[in-house]
């Protein structure tokens, strides 16, 4: 096992298991849009109190679903950054790439608006 290996496989597990459920959740969403939609006042207004309609509830939904899309992005491209253009090259394992910077926030912005529709 080499030196870096606990970074790099973490990493690489991580996202792997982040792009299957993100594949998951993509499914998920076609089905939502794919079937009819009846959904109760109730849930309409918890989804967002300023779309109560049913555009709202699909807005929020493909606004996770993009939000999740990005999450996935950035994941990769911190992998191929690490992995394959700074292959064997220790230094770099120091530094933060610009998007895993910016996942953070986007990390919880989704929990933010998830844990919103479930409280």
């Amino acid at each position: 096992m080499g030196e870096y290996a606990p970074f790099l496989g973490g990493l690489l597990l991580g996202s792997l298991l982040n792009k299957y459920f993100y594949e998951v959740v993509f499914v998920q969403n076609v089905a939502y849009y794919s079937m009819k939609f009846n959904d109760s006042a109730w849930v309409k207004s918890v989804i967002l109190p300023a779309y109560t309609d049913a555009r709202g509830s699909r807005a929020f939904v493909a606004s996770l679903l993009c939000l999740d899309g990005v999450h996935t992005a950035s994941l990769m491209y911190a992998i191929w950054v690490y992995a394959v253009q700074n292959y064997n090259n220790p230094l770099a394992l120091g530094t933060l790439v610009r998007p895993l910077r910016l996942d953070v926030t986007i990390i919880t912005i989704v929990a933010f608006m998830v844990q919103t529709f479930l409280a």
